[in-house]
């Protein structure tokens, strides 16, 4: 029986985190963070794009060399981002410029 225990409390504690998770979504989005994942690109004048994964919109995030992005400076990161656009000519095709006003690490 302690086997039939232990196995349940670890399903509890998986959906716990599951619907701590979906709450987490919830508050970033009511708050207007996007859901996204950064692409490093190897070619082009965009190193990093940004696709936010609700509608596929690709992003230039041009002021991603800033200190503070090291950390998500990384191919397929999951992130919630929060952004301005930015009215200026396209650095690279497909890609929207913007500006990353603030940006937190996804875990799935």
């Amino acid at each position: 029986t302690l086997g039939c225990n232990t196995t349940q409390s670890a399903v509890q504690e998986s959906n716990d985190t599951n619907t701590e998770m979906k709450n987490t979504d919830k508050t970033l989005l009511e708050e207007g963070y996007k859901v996204g994942m950064i692409k490093y690109n190897k070619s082009g004048d965009c190193p990093y794009i940004i696709i936010d994964q609700e509608n596929n919109l690709q992003y230039d995030p041009i002021n991603f060399d800033e200190e503070k992005f090291i950390e998500f400076k990384t191919n397929d990161v999951k992130v919630y981002f929060k952004f301005r656009l930015l009215r200026m000519k396209n650095r690279c095709d497909e890609t929207q410029p913007i500006e990353v006003v603030d940006i937190k690490k996804r875990e799935d």
